[in-house]
């Protein structure tokens, strides 16, 4: 069966995403008479996100489950990820 995802928790993590992004491109920069809206935003949005992120942890199996899980699923991309740029690189 398929999983079904709560809408409003997925949009609020989105939000706090772009909240990071508009930090990375200098908003205060472009906008400096919008410092106090951006100071006030910056101060909650990582420990929101990290709040909703952490609200649909995923327990497992002990600390080796949790290790071949994450093998699985960064360590292999990595690599491989790893090996075609290189083969690009090279050309």
């Amino acid at each position: 069966s398929e999983k079904s995802r709560i809408e409003f928790i997925d949009l609020a993590k989105g939000f706090c995403i772009l909240l990071v992004v508009l930090t990375h491109v200098h908003f205060k920069d472009h906008y400096p008479q919008l410092m106090g809206i951006h100071l006030y935003l910056k101060s909650f949005r990582m420990p929101l996100y990290f709040m909703l992120s952490g609200l649909f942890f995923k327990e497992y199996e002990g600390f080796i489950g949790f290790l071949k899980r994450k093998t699985n699923k960064l360590l292999i991309l990595l690599f491989s990820f790893s090996i075609l740029m290189q083969s690009f690189l090279d050309i």
